[in-house]
C-alpha cells in the first residue's frame, strides 16, 4: 500500500499522454485522473476501515466549509450562460465546478485516511519528491532544445517558433506540463514539500537534499517570477 501511494503521487506531478490531440489531453488529464484513482483508493480503504472509523471535529467543520464552497459554486454554475465550461472547466487548465470537487474530495478522502494510515504521510511525501525531482530532470534538456516536449511529435515543427504540440519556442521550459508558469508553481510547491517533510522528518536528509538540489535550478530557469516569489 505504501508503495502504491508512492507512485499514484508521483504520477500526479508527471504524467502525461504523448499522444493527446490537445495541450489539456497531453499534459492535464492524466494528471487528473491520477487524481481521481488516489481518491478512489482513499475511499476503498475508508470503507474497509468505516467501523473503527472516528470521524474528527476538525475533519467536519473542513466538510462544512467544503459544502458551502462547492454549493456556491454549483449556483454560480447553474446561472452561468456557459453552464457546461463552468461545470467541466477548460482541459488545459483543470478548473472548473467538476475539478473543484476533485479537489475536495482529495482533500477531505486523503486528510481523513492519514487519522487511520498515519504511516501514509512519508509515503505520500516521498512520491511528491519523486515525481519533482523527474520534473525538474525534463526541464534541463528543454533549455538545450526547446524543441522538447516529451510527446509523440516532439522534434516536428509547424512553423519556426511552433511545435506540432503547439508549444511556442518563448514558452520553453514547460517540462512536464503545457505552460512553464503550471510548471514553475509546480516546483515551488515541491521545494515548500520537501523542506516541510525533512523539518517534520517525513523524509530523509539524502531525499530532501537530491530534491533541493535539482528542483531550485530547475525553478531558476523556468524565469517564472510569481513562483519564486512564492517559494521564497
Amino acid at each position: 500500500m505504501k508503495t502504491l501511494y508512492t507512485i499514484l503521487f508521483a504520477l500526479s506531478i508527471i504524467l502525461i499522454n504523448p499522444w493527446g490531440s490537445s495541450r489539456g489531453l497531453i499534459w492535464t488529464s492524466p494528471k487528473v485522473l491520477i487524481i481521481w484513482l488516489i481518491v478512489g483508493v482513499n475511499l476503498a480503504l475508508l470503507w474497509e476501515q468505516r467501523k473503527a472509523l472516528t470521524i474528527p471535529r476538525q475533519w467536519k467543520i473542513s466538510l462544512i466549509l467544503w459544502t458551502i464552497f462547492l454549493s456556491i459554486g454549483a449556483i454560480s454554475t447553474l446561472q452561468s450562460p456557459f453552464p457546461l465550461t463552468s461545470f467541466f472547466g477548460q482541459d488545459q487548465m483543470g478548473d472548473g465546478w467538476l475539478y473543484w470537487l476533485l479537489i475536495a474530495a482529495f482533500t477531505l478522502s486523503n486528510s481523513l485516511l492519514l487519522t487511520i494510515h498515519p504511516q501514509l504521510i512519508n509515503s505520500q511525501f516521498q512520491g511528491l519528491l519523486i515525481g519533482g525531482t523527474i520534473l525538474s530532470l525534463s526541464i534541463f534538456p528543454q533549455i538545450i532544445d526547446w524543441r522538447i516536449d516529451y510527446t509523440a511529435t516532439m522534434g516536428q515543427i509547424i512553423r519556426a517558433d511552433v511545435n506540432v504540440s503547439s508549444i511556442f519556442q518563448g514558452q520553453q521550459p514547460i517540462g512536464l506540463y503545457s505552460h512553464r508558469g503550471h510548471a514553475a508553481i509546480v516546483l515551488a510547491l515541491i521545494i515548500i514539500t520537501a523542506l516541510v517533510g525533512w523539518f517534520s522528518r517525513f523524509i530523509t536528509t539524502k531525499l530532501t537534499a537530491i530534491t533541493l538540489i535539482l528542483t531550485v535550478p530547475a525553478l531558476l530557469l523556468t524565469s517564472t517570477r510569481s513562483a519564486k516569489l512564492f517559494s521564497i
